[in-house]
């Protein structure tokens, strides 16, 4: 099983309790084995406080061929206009982009829905106000055009 580490390097809290500053901070998340056309993000904007960020990271794990990826966020209260959407992205083979959602953007969402023209594998990245991770989260695959990652093992 893969899995991805991430390593804070943002600007050092001073809020340990011994009263010295700790260093960047280090988080783990389990990797993606499949990959696929959609993916969901349920309560995408829960996490965080006010000035976070919320990253949409889509990876291309083809090697050949380019991917054209669109989101859309359902309102939180179906009542409300939906959330400003983020204009679609290519992601070059082999790469990753992330697709940036601000923060009225993110309280105003519930749900997000990442679709690709291809297999694509997609992740949340949550960052506080003054920039450092909040969370990492790996989306829910549909189960429509989903394939399973070559680990090499």
């Amino acid at each position: 099983m893969a899995e991805r580490v991430l390593l804070d390097e943002g600007p050092v809290p001073a809020r340990a309790a011994s009263g010295t500053p700790r260093p960047g901070e280090l988080s783990a998340a389990l990797g993606a084995r499949l990959a696929a056309r959609g993916w969901r993000l349920p309560s995408v904007g829960d996490i965080g406080g006010r000035g976070r960020t919320v990253d949409l990271v889509v990876f291309n794990p083809d090697a050949d061929a380019a991917r054209s990826v669109a989101v859309t966020l359902a309102p939180v209260d179906p009542d409300a206009d939906p959330p400003a959407l983020p204009d679609p992205v290519d992601v070059a083979p082999g790469t990753r982009v992330a697709i940036p959602l601000d923060d009225a953007v993110a309280a105003a969402a519930g749900d997000a829905v990442v679709l690709a023209d291809g297999p694509v594998v997609v992740e949340r990245v949550v960052r506080a106000a003054d920039g450092r991770r909040v969370s990492a989260q790996a989306a829910i695959p549909m189960a429509s055009g989903a394939v399973t990652l070559d680990t090499g093992s």
